[in-house]
């Protein structure tokens, strides 16, 4: 295994130049074979990108056509655009390269639409991260105040088009298209369990969120203002187990 790893680095180290030509032992010096390895090498990554990037964009397949999103998705792989390292997760910048599109004018939504579809993908994603019972610590909520952030398996959006109809009629869970007028909205992206589930909410709600993952649960609580048991959507995010440590305890 380990001498199969070995020519596998030298084989990549070759075609990207960082072993010349004459050093190499698996093309024999070849520069023709080297070239043709190379470009092999480069179409393979970025076929792979591009096939990763219909995973994560099903609803924009189905709004743009798969021809044009094939060719638009490999020419955002081409560029060397977003960090190809894990590609469950790449392609965040996707939604700014589309909409940068002429062709895509018609769309104004589109790159609102993408940010969603790739939030719903990483919170899909998400490591599973500890969580204390919700019961105990809505009982001892000075003890845990300080400890619990909104964890990874949570995030928010705000649009000024209604993306999750837009998304629901793209992949054929809606028989009409809504309105794509600006009509501003925000939405909890979420995984309790195993599915992704999204849901409206409202600004003060966003305004919590957002201090429980940037200031945790103890800022969150003083700038609510009332203890724990009065704030329900708080009390929701908890009894969902969607707080987290994010330090050692």
């Amino acid at each position: 295994m380990t001498k199969a790893l070995d020519y596998r680095k030298e084989f990549i180290d070759t075609i990207k130049g960082i072993i010349p030509a004459g050093q190499n032992r698996l093309f024999n010096c070849d520069e023709n074979k080297i070239r043709i390895a190379a470009e092999i090498y480069s179409n393979n990554i970025i076929s792979s990108r591009a096939n990763a990037l219909k995973m994560t964009y099903p609803a924009t397949v189905n709004c743009l056509g798969e021809a044009y999103f094939n060719q638009k998705a490999r020419e955002f792989a081409e560029s060397e655009q977003g960090d190809g390292t894990n590609l469950n997760l790449y392609g965040a910048g996707f939604g700014a390269f589309l909409s940068a599109a002429p062709e895509c004018a018609p769309y104004p939504f589109l790159r609102d639409l993408c940010d969603f579809e790739y939030a719903c993908r990483r919170v899909s994603l998400a490591p599973e991260c500890e969580s204390p019972e919700p019961e105990t610590v809505i009982k001892d909520i000075e003890r845990y105040a300080s400890l619990l952030f909104l964890g990874d398996c949570v995030t928010f959006l705000t649009s000024d088009y209604p993306v999750l109809d837009i998304a629901e009629y793209c992949l054929g869970r809606r028989e009409d298209l809504p309105e794509s007028k600006a009509v501003s909205k925000s939405y909890l992206i979420y995984r309790p369990a195993e599915a992704v589930k999204i849901q409206e909410v409202t600004p003060p709600e966003i305004a919590l969120i957002q201090t429980l993952r940037d200031r945790g649960l103890a800022r969150a609580l003083t700038e609510a203002g009332e203890n724990c048991e009065k704030n329900a959507f708080l009390v929701f995010l908890i009894r969902l187990k969607l707080l987290h440590y994010r330090e050692t305890h």
